[in-house]
């Protein structure tokens, strides 16, 4: 996990109350951003300029724009929720109290009845 990258979500976090519970704002702010820095600037153009850019541009290997992979925001995202309590959204206690104990359930029946699948077989 980048060490910049989980920088750029707490301050975004600290600064965009909105985003503490919308990872997929963030992840599109983060990319917005990094396109911005690379010369895009994603309001002044529309979709099928912004594509037929991208789509120029690796034909001929102009540029190599790099964004931050959304799975490594999304895990930023709940680390720096988890080491700082107060840059939780308002839903973090309902996602995590409530969903916990069902996919808790979930794994728990799963795995019964794959070793009893795995006995029968013995």
């Amino acid at each position: 996990m980048s060490h910049n990258l989980l920088l750029v979500v707490k301050q975004l976090l600290v600064s965009n109350i909105g985003l503490r519970d919308n990872v997929d704002e963030l992840i599109i702010n983060i990319w917005e951003t990094e396109l911005k820095e690379n010369g895009i600037d994603i309001h002044k153009s529309s979709i099928f300029q912004f594509f037929s850019f991208f789509k120029q541009a690796n034909a001929r290997n102009l540029f190599q724009i790099k964004l931050s992979n959304s799975w490594s925001i999304r895990r930023c995202w709940q680390k720096v929720q988890q080491d700082f309590p107060e840059l939780r959204g308002k839903y973090w206690n309902e996602r995590h109290n409530l969903k916990e104990p069902e996919v808790r359930n979930i794994i728990i029946k799963h795995s019964t009845e794959l070793i009893e699948s795995n006995t029968e077989i013995l």
